[in-house]
């Protein structure tokens, strides 16, 4: 099945959206990730400038009920066409935040639990590296990918690699650093924050590795997509999804990030139940089992030249 990717329609993106998440296993997959975290819904770059304003930060996802609660009511994005992409906190908290009523109180209590109760209830902050490319830079980015695997084989981390629309995210659960004793904070200037350290660890595998990294990601409340949430383009929609294995990522093309393909891949694998395969999917763990040399791979990446 041959899928064009010229210009999307607009009646086939909104039937996109709808089939896509009006499946439960979509759902149930999404909430295994906003569980303790922020879940945050922005206004996509293909969407009208001026609806902007609906981006919305602190919101609590814990079950599917939570979801779908804010797709058809609190944000409206089934009956008034709002193209959101879907974010979580690279920040996991020790419990979920504050469920904050969509009211005229919001902006003060998001502010308060902010200043108050956010830092003290932080469990670990995820080591996100964020690989930028698009159809044209694509075997780059593989290429990139590759080489961070190389470097986290080589000390054991444990890590996940999804396909972040166009582009390549690599995830390395925070609390695999916990034990190094590091603060979380905003604050970047310190030396002993989590947060400060990664950034100067991104700089490093921008510098060294590949320009293709983008290295200003590393800030406390950064944010990155939901897997299995769909990605919004002008000419296209895109699925945000973790690889299930080592040989899916090497035979993964650029055209099989496109929403259709995605769909009709699922299809062919399991034919009219293909929800059911994407509810079994299982997200690959590279490295899963060893002890990983956390400290190790700190010291080398940061020996290197900035």
């Amino acid at each position: 099945m041959e899928i064009k990717t010229d210009l999307i329609s607009e009646d086939k993106r909104q039937q996109i959206v709808k089939d896509w998440y009006s499946c439960l296993e979509v759902l149930f997959k999404m909430v295994e990730y906003t569980k303790n975290r922020e879940t945050v819904f922005l206004i996509s770059k293909a969407e009208d400038p001026k609806k902007y304003y609906y981006n919305t930060r602190y919101l609590r996802v814990e079950c599917v009920r939570d979801f779908n609660y804010l797709l058809q009511m609190g944000l409206h994005m089934f009956d008034e066409k709002r193209l959101y992409n879907l974010y979580y906190s690279i920040t996991e908290f020790k419990k979920p935040i504050p469920f904050l009523k969509f009211d005229s109180e919001r902006k003060s209590k998001i502010k308060n639990w902010a200043e108050q109760r956010m830092i003290k209830e932080t469990e670990s902050y995820d080591f996100f590296i964020d690989v930028d490319c698009d159809k044209i830079t694509f075997e780059g980015g593989k290429i990139t990918v590759r080489k961070i695997k190389e470097l986290f084989d080589k000390y054991a981390i444990p890590f996940e690699i999804r396909c972040s629309g166009k582009g390549f995210h690599i995830i390395v659960d925070g609390k695999v650093f916990n034990i190094l004793g590091y603060n979380i904070s905003e604050d970047l200037k310190d030396e002993n924050n989590i947060c400060y350290v990664f950034g100067e660890i991104g700089k490093r595998l921008n510098k060294h590795v590949s320009n293709l990294i983008d290295d200003g990601v590393y800030d406390y409340r950064r944010v990155t997509k939901i897997p299995y949430s769909l990605v919004h383009y002008s000419e296209e929609v895109r699925v945000c999804f973790p690889f299930d294995s080592e040989f899916e990522f090497e035979g993964f093309k650029y055209e099989d990030g496109n929403a259709e393909r995605f769909i009709e891949k699922l299809r062919k694998q399991n034919g009219w139940n293909w929800r059911s395969l994407l509810r079994e999917r299982q997200t690959f763990i590279f490295n899963k089992g060893f002890i990983p040399n956390v400290e190790g791979f700190i010291k080398e990446v940061l020996s290197w030249e900035n």
